[in-house]
């Protein structure tokens, strides 16, 4: 009679570990497909974003290029923008970095046709 005692002590004592252990792999298996969906997301949202190095390098120089007329005067992005940097004054500077912030987000989205949903931070 011992002997099946001592048994079922065992017994139960493996049941509840297995079910421990089968408790802890559905954690982690539901754990990973949530991971893994999050991941595939973001993969599938950059590939529908990339563009080649080339297109990106030639449509970064086109967008610098561009004429753009602030204070009555007729320059590019780029001059823009250093004159931005070199800029004294506040107040202008400010205003040359909103000038140049506007026409990004309107370049971007030209050259994404609306497919990104989030703001751009500069």
């Amino acid at each position: 009679m011992k002997g099946k005692k001592a048994q079922l002590g065992a017994t139960l004592t493996m049941m509840v570990a297995t079910f421990i252990v089968i408790a802890i792999f559905f954690v982690l298996f539901v754990v990973s497909q949530a991971v893994g969906k999050l991941k595939f997301g973001k993969a599938a949202k950059a590939e529908v974003l990339s563009f080649s190095y080339e297109q990106q390098s030639v449509s970064l120089r086109e967008w610098l290029r561009s004429p753009i007329s602030i204070d009555g005067k007729d320059t590019s992005i780029a001059e823009l923008i250093a004159a931005a940097h070199h800029e004294k004054d506040s107040e202008k500077k400010d205003s040359y970095i909103r000038v140049i912030k506007e026409s990004a987000s309107k370049t971007i989205e030209q050259l994404y046709h609306g497919q990104i949903s989030y703001a751009i931070e500069i």
